[in-house]
């Protein structure tokens, strides 16, 4: 179990013209953990002209960050394991 096991949080950032909601749940799995990620992308106003290329642009942001933060954590964890 991780110290974390069973967790769950949310971010809302509101902005003019948009707002995010992001959830996040992290639950055992065999021997590991897995971490839930969850995003609701709401335009408002103006924001809504340019939705879609935001939307896509936020996406791949978070998929770049998530993928980066797993590695640091996997490469922790190897580093803990081989000390």
């Amino acid at each position: 179990d991780t110290l974390l096991a069973g967790r769950a949080w949310t971010e809302t950032n509101r902005t003019r013209t948009e707002t995010i909601a992001w959830s996040y749940v992290v639950d055992p799995v065999a021997d590991s953990t897995r971490l839930t990620v969850t995003a609701q992308y709401v335009p408002k106003g103006i924001g809504h002209m340019f939705s879609g290329v935001k939307e896509g642009a936020y996406r791949k942001q978070e998929a770049a960050r998530l993928a980066t933060l797993k590695k640091a954590v996997e490469r922790d964890i190897r580093k803990a394991r081989s000390s």
